[in-house]
């Protein structure tokens, strides 16, 4: 179902032009953020970065892999933000994916997994207990695009 609902955001952001996007990313680069974390990015995600890289559309902005350079320092680097945010507690197993625009993040979990290979996202924030947000990164882009994509 998640790699439906990324294919579905990838539908949905065909169809605007306000959409800003760095992708298409190498699988080679991909793996080498991967191991640069320490983690297996689950599927919707591994999709996102391939087809898109990282970008904004609709005033949202989605994190990811930004160039050849994953050092760059910086939003939307989502591999450089990631060890930032790891600095300060945020689990290993966690990558950081988006803002929430009020000092709060939103994170895929790779501790846990469905049948699918799938890793919800989470929601954190000063002062905020974490909290779901998706079951997956592909629901959660899916949602997020809908939200701010009036046709």
């Amino acid at each position: 179902m998640s790699l439906a609902s990324m294919r579905g955001a990838l539908d949905l952001i065909a169809t605007h032009d306000s959409s800003d996007f760095v992708g298409p990313i190498p699988e080679e680069l991909i793996a080498d953020a991967q191991s640069m974390l320490g983690i297996r990015f689950p599927p919707s995600y591994v999709l996102f970065l391939k087809e898109l890289g990282c970008g904004d559309v609709g005033g949202v902005e989605f994190y990811g892999i930004v160039g050849d350079d994953l050092n760059v320092p910086g939003v939307p680097n989502a591999i450089w933000l990631t060890l930032e945010e790891r600095k300060t507690g945020l689990p290993k197993s966690h990558i950081v994916v988006s803002g929430g625009g009020d000092g709060s993040f939103y994170a895929i979990d790779t501790s846990q997994r469905d049948e699918n290979g799938e890793s919800p996202v989470l929601i954190f924030g000063p002062g905020l207990d974490v909290q779901p947000s998706s079951d997956s990164f592909g629901a959660f882009m899916l949602d997020e695009l809908q939200s701010v994509l009036h046709d």
